[in-house]
């Protein structure tokens, strides 16, 4: 069994390494990295994340960061499967979380920024980020159409793009609008993995 230890809570980008372990029925401890008391800033956390910022993974002593690299390496490592069954599924997984995260999460990130900053956005800000997901959400919703998951059948391409989506539910954003991105989102966060990884409702 594998000795492994995750920085940073279940939530943001590190959200996706809890549900992909909690999918993956890996047991783990979780770590918590004080942003406030500077624990981010350590020398010890440096080492691990030059960036200093979270979730960085531990796995019997080898320590990697960047959420998408670790749903990555958990799934070549202890779950194939999610990748896709072919090179060709797998490269567009790859193609879907960094879409995701090149696209779509700055984006949303933004819109929901103000939850953790308590700093509201500027008008400008809001009008220029919504209109960039105008543009982003239908091509989510086509990909999605006539599917459960984003590549037919659940993968890493779903954890590592569904966590995103918290974003537009902490900022207010509706999908209605989008009905195949709205009804995958439920779809995800109905799994028994994904409710475990959020742990309890406080």
């Amino acid at each position: 069994m594998a000795n492994i230890n995750v920085y940073g809570m279940p939530m943001g980008t590190s959200f996706r390494v809890h549900w992909a372990l909690h999918e993956m029925g890996l047991t783990y401890e979780t770590v918590s990295v004080q942003f406030a008391k500077g624990e981010h800033k350590a020398p010890s956390f440096l080492a691990m994340n030059p960036m200093g910022q979270v979730p960085v993974i531990d796995v019997d002593g080898f320590v990697l960061p960047e959420s998408v690299a670790i749903t990555q390496y958990l799934a070549l490592k202890f779950a194939p499967a999610m990748l896709g069954a072919t090179p060709e599924a797998q490269a567009q997984a790859l193609r879907w979380a960094l879409w995701c995260m090149i696209n779509l999460n700055p984006a949303l990130s933004t819109l929901a920024s103000v939850r953790w900053t308590g700093k509201e956005l500027s008008p400008e800000v809001k009008e220029e980020k919504m209109a960039v997901l105008a543009r982003l959400l239908p091509i989510l919703d086509a990909q999605l159409a006539g599917k459960e998951y984003l590549l037919g059948e659940f993968g890493i391409a779903d954890v590592n793009v569904r966590p995103t989506l918290q974003y537009a539910e902490m900022a207010g954003v509706d999908c209605v609008a989008y009905p195949n991105v709205a009804a995958w989102m439920a779809r995800c966060a109905a799994r028994q993995a994904y409710v475990a990884a959020k742990g309890p409702v406080a």
